[in-house]
């Protein structure tokens, strides 16, 4: 009693309440069921549906599930309300009326603050989605009274709660002890990458060969005219500018690229195993769907080489697996009816370049025609938006559009995509000048930096170079996410061991001269269908 007697003598001061209090009244306050705190939620978190008679103030007032198209409530007329079939004059609202007038209580009863949720992505495809029409008029307002932002007033959570960006430096997270817990993790396993990282360094010293200014000589086949150069060369370089000078110039070939044997027949491939498996058959029958065919020579000629490689399965497991693929490949061909047409077609292109002088490329692509307009495809398994496969289906729409001086001449890059067959598309329309000529000197460009780059090392990793273009993070695209690979390997490290290639003074320069084009006929872009 004495305690209570307490409690209530002090909430009178913080109240400022000196006037006598009725014993009913007294009575009802020492068993604890006030009428003002029931009423009013005091010391509690009060959740209700949203109907009117709510007006009650509270410091904190939250909305929850103010999504566009679920407020205002649409509401349902059964076939027993006859007030909704056919209402008259001073009848009770409209569902929609009805929460617009809820809406506005809610606000009004906020003391210090209010909070409005909604869903601000889609949870399947990550699109944007706007909230309710009157929680944008709100936004409005308060934006203009407050002299702030709309992007200021809003508060963008993850989706996840264990997204890096609730751990970050400057992170909101609901759980302080949470934050805490996972910066020590964090920490932890930057540590632990570090020591693994240093660990396979010490298994061998990796010296670059190549020292501040030093170059390699110059092969002798170039100082022959023309330079006989072939278009796989050219896409090869600029896939990977580092593993392809160690091996082609010093014949360097890392250890953590030899491919050990396995000690046992595969039961079932993995990831990269499929991958391979795939591009193989890709490598071997192209585009063309009549090597593709089950009973056809190639595709049994193919199966025989594939077993006898060891590389699938053995007995009816292999086979089932390589139906599979050839089933997923030949669903992928016939996706698109320009690669069905696809021929391949030998490609001759003569340069004049300012820096060699003639150039003569040769190589092969598959072409699809259409209205006279050709079409260069790339058809290989992954995800076509992949940086490596841009580059390549690039070289070879430049090359067939300026040794058939063609208008409008596109490459689609065909792929397969979680499980989905994907492609993309990019386009030379011609707008802007970009012609024949313009694909020459792009052309003449690309060349040039590859015969620099068999003497020197070329600062050009094709994810890092690709982001820094889109003005994404190419940090990140060269040394990898949580979730997906970048640049980096060990043929990179060797070149530049105590640095990163975007650091070199040429990255950027190279950067916009090769990827600034690719990515301007890229999707997004406008040249894209």
């Amino acid at each position: 009693v004495l305690g209570r007697l307490g409690e209530l003598e002090r909430a009178a001061d913080i109240a400022g309440l000196d006037a006598p209090v009725d014993l009913r009244a007294a009575s009802r306050l020492f068993s604890g069921a006030s009428g003002a705190a029931d009423i009013a939620g005091a010391n509690s978190v009060t959740v209700c549906s949203f109907k009117p008679m709510r007006a009650v103030p509270f410091r904190v007032v939250c909305l929850v599930g103010m999504d566009d198209g679920a407020f205002p409530r649409k509401g349902y007329v059964s076939g027993e309300d006859l007030l909704g079939q056919g209402g008259r004059c001073c009848d009770r609202p409209d569902q929609r009326a009805e929460d617009m007038e809820v809406f506005l209580e809610s606000v009004l009863s906020a003391g210090r603050k209010l909070v409005v949720c909604y869903t601000a992505r889609d949870q399947h495809t990550n699109e944007v989605r706007h909230p309710a029409g009157p929680v944008e008029i709100l936004l409005e307002a308060a934006a203009e009274l407050s002299g702030k932002s709309k992007d200021e007033l809003v508060t963008v959570h993850p989706l996840q709660a264990f997204s890096p960006r609730c751990f970050a430096e400057n992170g909101k997270s609901f759980f302080r002890w949470a934050y805490s817990a996972a910066a020590g993790l964090h920490e932890r396993a930057k540590e632990q990458k570090k020591k693994e990282k240093d660990k396979k360094k010490d298994r061998w010293t990796i010296r670059t060969p190549f020292g501040k200014g030093e170059r390699l000589p110059v092969p002798e086949w170039i100082e022959r005219k023309p330079i006989e150069l072939e278009l796989d060369e050219l896409v090869s370089f600029f896939k990977h500018p580092a593993k392809y000078i160690l091996r082609k110039r010093l014949g360097v070939y890392l250890p953590e690229d030899a491919d050990a044997l396995a000690e046992r027949e595969p039961v079932e491939l993995e990831g990269l195993e499929r991958w391979k498996v795939r591009d193989r058959i890709l490598g071997l029958c192209g585009c063309d769907p009549e090597k593709l065919k089950p009973d056809g020579d190639a595709w049994i000629g193919l199966k025989q080489r594939l077993v006898a490689e060891g590389v699938l399965p053995l007995g009816r497991k292999g086979e089932q697996l390589l139906e599979e693929y050839r089933e997923e490949l030949m669903r992928l061909v016939e996706n698109n009816e320009l690669i069905c047409k696809a021929k391949e077609t030998e490609l001759l292109v003569a340069l004049e370049t300012r820096k060699y002088g003639a150039i003569r490329l040769r190589g092969k692509a598959y072409v699809a025609r259409e209205d006279d307009r050709p079409s260069v495809i790339v058809v290989q398994p992954g995800n076509p938006d992949e940086a490596k496969r841009l580059v390549e289906a690039w070289v070879s729409l430049l090359a067939i559009a300026v040794s058939e001086g063609a208008m409008g001449a596109c490459a689609i890059v065909a792929g397969i995509s979680s499980g989905k067959v994907t492609s993309k598309t990019l386009v030379l329309d011609g707008s802007e000048g970009k012609g024949p000529e313009w694909a020459r000197e792009r052309l003449c460009e690309m060349v040039e930096c590859y015969l620099d780059g068999l003497m020197g090392p070329v600062p050009l990793p094709p994810k890092a170079a690709k982001d820094f273009v889109n003005g994404n993070d190419f940090e990140i695209a060269y040394l990898g996410g949580d979730f997906s690979s970048g640049d980096e390997d060990e043929y990179w490290r060797a070149v530049y061991p105590d640095s990163l290639p975007m650091e070199e003074e040429d990255f950027q320069r190279l950067a916009k001269s090769v990827w600034e084009p690719i990515v301007n006929a890229y999707p997004g872009k406008g040249s894209v269908k």
